[in-house]
């Protein structure tokens, strides 16, 4: 499956000039041990969490877009949460979702001397995630054949 398919959307709306995302699930490991380890340690498994990074180009139009109306609601407004979905664009295929509540802990814009300027932004989970069923995104990657130039789609859901 190609990453350009791939989106985020942020209150229901699509990110503008995404360059790259990033869905990260992380498990605390809490540390154990016992006489029996022969001084290993061992570990068993605490809270889960979730992190969404956006990756984006700035565009002159950034004052109308999603970005814009992020940075508004985190400035102006005391309702912190967003609903974040990484999900495959419409119309592409057969959609698969990863959605969730999150609050935005960094807000990069980037400006170097040289290239193009961009902007970042980390989503952190607040609780738990939905996910569309497993098996569905599964048989959707295995039914594209891994160097297609374009989405080559075979309909297994018919």
């Amino acid at each position: 499956m190609q990453g350009k398919i791939i989106g985020v959307k942020v209150d229901g709306e699509f990110m503008t000039c995404e360059q790259s995302s990033s869905f990260n699930i992380t498990t605390e490991m809490l540390q154990t041990a016992s006489k029996n380890t022969g001084g290993f340690y061992e570990y068993i498994k605490g809270f889960k969490g979730w992190t969404l990074t956006v990756q984006a180009n700035m565009t002159n139009s950034m004052r109308i877009s999603s970005w814009d109306k992020i940075l508004r609601k985190i400035i102006t407004t005391t309702d912190d949460y967003f609903e974040v979905i990484w999900t495959t664009k419409v119309g592409e295929m057969e959609s698969f979702t990863i959605k969730g509540k999150a609050l935005i802990p960094d807000f990069t814009l980037d400006a170097p001397l040289e290239g193009s300027a961009t902007q970042s932004i980390t989503f952190q989970g607040s609780g738990s995630i939905a996910i569309s069923d497993v098996n569905d995104i599964w048989t959707i990657i295995n039914a594209m054949p891994y160097n297609a130039d374009k989405p080559n789609i075979v309909q297994t859901w018919v």
